[in-house]
Parts: structure tokens; C-alpha cells; sequence
């Protein structure tokens, strides 16, 4: 596959909705099979279509193709022989065992529609979130958790199948439960609910009875938000939309600047050493 074809495949899958990572070699030095411009596609199963290198690129890019689409970001692997830990952030040394002693950058980045947020309410919590959330890049639906469940039963109109990536309960005393189970229900990654600890605890209790997996209700975030103060509307959806990227992430919370530039990213190592000659087409 060429790189027309390659860019070709990548706006179909763009305009299918499909969410993908792309793999470019921005940078090699020989001898390497991969070369500038190079690139790849690669699913949420792994698979690789494309050509980014032999077997000792392939494994670091898959796994770092795995960890942009788990959390939507980018990465810059820089494979070689010599891989040293380097401390710029989003730049991943990977130590080679490829006998051709090539070496060869490659830039991965996550593609696809905008992660959907499904937010539970009417009231001003659930109003402020829905804006602030599309300004922070998702995708909202503002959704009515009773007209929901009722749907579910087939009582009433049935909207078109979707599943989110985050749902977040904003309902705030209207129609909690409601909401809350067929959030629960709707197969996102992150479900959050703006409320206290203890009413969060009574309607997990009330969810087990009503079905759930004990595993399935433990994970909901309630209540949803960072602790940053939030005292109005405003405040507390922002507080919840901090949450979602930390989650959306892998961020650790703290604050910037609070991580020294001496403290050097985890070195990885591709592990499927060449038994013989060179998987990267070079003289050994």
C-alpha cells in the first residue's frame, strides 16, 4: 500500500467514524526496511496494516498505538540499538535488538471521531458541562434518563443505537436512578455522578438489587470532579470536565511544573531479538 492509497484508506475510515492509530516514520538511519514518510494504520486489535519497519519496530508500535487510542494522545517512539531514557515528555526511548544496528523515529497519533459524552440532566450542572465539555474537544448528547429507560422497555421512542465513551449523571434529584442505570448500562469506559458520597453509595446498593455486577457499580465515580473547590454550576462542570481528560489521559493530577525534567521517561525494549541476519534488510 502506497502512501496515496494508505491516505486514501485513512479519509474512508475518517468519514466511517472508525477510530484507528497512525504510525509515520518521520526519521531513520540506515540500515533500516523503514524509511521517511512510511506509514501504518492500526487497530484497537493490534492489527497493523502498512509498513512501518521490520518485526523489532513493530511490537514498540503497536503498543504505543494501543496506549493513543486508550487515551486519545500521541506518542514519538525513538527506536534503537542505544535507546537511552530521555526526559521530554511524549518522546518514548525503545531499545532495539534488531542486528542491523538501524535506528528509526516513528510518530503515533490516534485518529478518529471525537470521544462522546453522554450528560444526564436539565439542570445547570448538566447545562455547563455539556458547553464546557464541547469546548474541551467532546462530542456532547444531553440525554434524558427517564425517556431513556422508558425507550429501554419499549415504552416509548427509540433513539438510534449509540454507545458512549464517558457518561456523566447530572440529573441532581430528577430522575437520578433512572439515569444513573441506563448510564451504567450504556457500556462507557467512565460513568460519573454529580452527587454526595453517601447518596452515591444508596444507589449503587439500589443498582445491585436491581442487576448489576457489584465490579460494574464500584467503578462509577461519584462524586464526579476533582476536588478544586467548585462551589457554583460552572465551578463543579469544570471540575468534572478535569476529570474527564485526567481519566481520558492517564494523567497522575499534579500540578504543572510539579515533575523535574531530571526525572527521565520508563525505557522500553522491544523484546523479539533477530536470531540471525537482519529483519530491517541491512548487512549485519
Amino acid at each position: 500500500m502506497n502512501n496515496t492509497d494508505m491516505m486514501q484508506r485513512v479519509s474512508q475510515r475518517l468519514a466511517a467514524g472508525e477510530r484507528f492509530a497512525l504510525a509515520t516514520v518521520v526519521r531513520v538511519v540506515s540500515p533500516t526496511a523503514a524509511k521517511p514518510g512510511m506509514r501504518a494504520m492500526i487497530d484497537s486489535n493490534g492489527s497493523l496494516q502498512g509498513w512501518i519497519g521490520g518485526g523489532c519496530a513493530r511490537s514498540a508500535v503497536v503498543a504505543a498505538a494501543l496506549d493513543c487510542l486508550k487515551h486519545g494522545g500521541t506518542a514519538l517512539l525513538q527506536i534503537s540499538p542505544e535507546a537511552e531514557p530521555t526526559p521530554v515528555a511524549g518522546v518514548l526511548a525503545v531499545q532495539s535488538h534488531c542486528q542491523s544496528r538501524g535506528s528509526a523515529d516513528v510518530f503515533v497519533e490516534a485518529m478518529g471521531p471525537r470521544a462522546l459524552l453522554w450528560v444526564y440532566g436539565s439542570t445547570p450542572t448538566a447545562l455547563a458541562l455539556a458547553e464546557i465539555a464541547s469546548c474541551a474537544g467532546f462530542a456532547v448528547e444531553l440525554r434524558d434518563g427517564a425517556a431513556d429507560a422508558a425507550a429501554a422497555a419499549g415504552e416509548g421512542p427509540h433513539a438510534a443505537a449509540s454507545t458512549p465513551d464517558f457518561a456523566v449523571v447530572a440529573t441532581q434529584g430528577q430522575g437520578d436512578l433512572a439515569a444513573l442505570e441506563h448510564a451504567m448500562r450504556s457500556a462507557a469506559d467512565f460513568v460519573a455522578m454529580v452527587a454526595s458520597e453517601r447518596k452515591g453509595q444508596a444507589l449503587r446498593r439500589t443498582l445491585v438489587e436491581r442487576g448489576l455486577e457489584s465490579s460494574q457499580v464500584d467503578a462509577l465515580q461519584c462524586p464526579a470532579g476533582l476536588a478544586i473547590g467548585a462551589q457554583s454550576p460552572e465551578e463543579v462542570a469544570l471540575s468534572v470536565v478535569a476529570q474527564l481528560v485526567q481519566w481520558r489521559r492517564g494523567a497522575d493530577g499534579r500540578r504543572l511544573g510539579a515533575s523535574s525534567v531530571s526525572e527521565p521517561a520508563a525505557e522500553a525494549s522491544v523484546d523479539t531479538p533477530v536470531a540471525s541476519g537482519s529483519c530491517c534488510g541491512g548487512a549485519v
